[in-house]
Parts: C-alpha cells; sequence; structure tokens
C-alpha cells in the first residue's frame, strides 16, 4: 500500500479474510468480529450457499473498497484501479467483469480458466461446476473494456501462461501482458516490477497505457520504444 502512497495513490490493502494486524502464529492472523469465511483451498467451499463462500466475500469486498476510495473527496473518482497478487489475482480476474466503474486492472499471476491447467488447479476444478458455472473469470470476461495489465512470468507454477492467454483474450478490452523471465512467485516479488505502478500512471494521467512500437526486419526485431 505504502508502495502505491509514495506514487501519488491513495490505497486500501483488503483484508479478505477479514484479518486484524494482530498476529496469533507466524502467517496466522485474529479476525475480526465481523469477518466472513476464510478460503478453504481451491474452491473447496463450493456446496456452501453462494453468500457464504470465501469468492462470493473477496469480491464483493472489492467492489466496496471501490465505492469507499470513490466516495472520498480527495479521490478522483475516474481513476480508481484494481490491482490484485496470486489469489488476489484471480480476485481481480473476477471483480473486473462484475464492477465495471474501474479506470484499470493489473491481476498479477493469478487468472481464470484454470478448470484445464495441469497442475492441482486443474485436477480440483475441471469436476466442480460452481467454479465453471459461476466463479470462472472468463464467463464475465467479454464485459471487461478498461485496460488490464497482466503481470506474471513464463515459469509460474500456480498459474499456467496458457491459462492466463486464454483469460487475457477473452477480454476485448486494451491490454498488456508482460512476463518477467525468473521473477518468482509471492506478494514481495509481485510488488517489486516498476511495470504495474508505470501501467497505472500511464492510464491516469494519458487514459491509455503506454504503448510500445517495435520494428521487425526479416522476422528480427531491430528496435524496442516505449
Amino acid at each position: 500500500m505504502q508502495l502505491w502512497n509514495a506514487r501519488g495513490f491513495a490505497a486500501i490493502a483488503i483484508a479478505v479474510e477479514g484479518q486484524t494486524d494482530v498476529s496469533i502464529a507466524p502467517n496466522i492472523w485474529e479476525q475480526h468480529d465481523g469477518a466472513g469465511p476464510k478460503r478453504t483451498g481451491i474452491y473447496n467451499d463450493s456446496e456452501e450457499p453462494l453468500e457464504e463462500q470465501w469468492m462470493y466475500h473477496a469480491v464483493a469486498d472489492t467492489v466496496l473498497a471501490n465505492s469507499l476510495l470513490r466516495s472520498m473527496p480527495e479521490v478522483d473518482a475516474d481513476k480508481v484501479g484494481v490491482m490484485g497478487i496470486s489469489w488476489g489475482g484471480v480476485v481481480v480476474a473476477t471483480a473486473i467483469g462484475i464492477d465495471h466503474r474501474f479506470a484499470f486492472a493489473i491481476p498479477t499471476y493469478g487468472c481464470g480458466h484454470l478448470f484445464d491447467a495441469r497442475n492441482r488447479y486443474g485436477d480440483t476444478l475441471g469436476t466442480n461446476q460452481v467454479y465453471r458455472e459461476i466463479w470462472e473469470p472468463c464467463l464475465r470476461m467479454q464485459d471487461v473494456h478498461i485496460p488490464v495489465l497482466w503481470l506474471s512470468w513464463p515459469e509460474d507454477k500456480h498459474f499456467p501462461t496458457d491459462c492466463l492467454a486464454a483469460t487475457y483474450r477473452a477480454a476485448p478490452g486494451p491490454r498488456m501482458v508482460t512476463l518477467i523471465p525468473g521473477m518468482g512467485h509471492s506478494h514481495p516479488k509481485g510488488w517489486r516490477p516498476p511495470d504495474s505502478y508505470a501501467f497505472a500512471e500511464s492510464v491516469v494521467e494519458e487514459g491509455d497505457p503506454w504503448e510500445i512500437l517495435s520494428n521487425v526486419v526479416d522476422g528480427r526485431l531491430r528496435s524496442v520504444s516505449i
């Protein structure tokens, strides 16, 4: 959050499981009294009523956070974006198909089309009809017309690049894709690349993402300008 604040953005970091800042064990935080459900594996709560599923609350909190930021007089309501890392990226990919008020989005690692991933996601979601019929981000991606930066790395084992590509190709809006070799998968590594901040700044300042123009001669890349 401070990284965005340092660049002039107001920011909210959502505790999507109702965590407080009180640590009760390594990487385990006390929940406040109004906390919703915790994430249980890979959509393992699909048999619960829709309103009791973690993704329902995570997306709803994203929509509410957007409304809260937009209500603040010091915030330009037309320039509110959203970024999420890993599962947060999945939440972002889901939310932008539901809440169309965002100016831009940056799903990092996370994506849709995971039902045919050749990993534990595909093993779990291939037969999960609730995911396929309700939570699959690609179901609503045709409604995403805002600029989106899909930020990941080619070697990611959790969210394969073919699933990432199937997701961003389903959206008609302007898109940019950044794949950083050797990036690694973690929240700090997702915050580190300057691409996300440059992308957001170009959208809010210029109205569009920056452009990359390439000069290809005889099938070989000769030059790139940004």
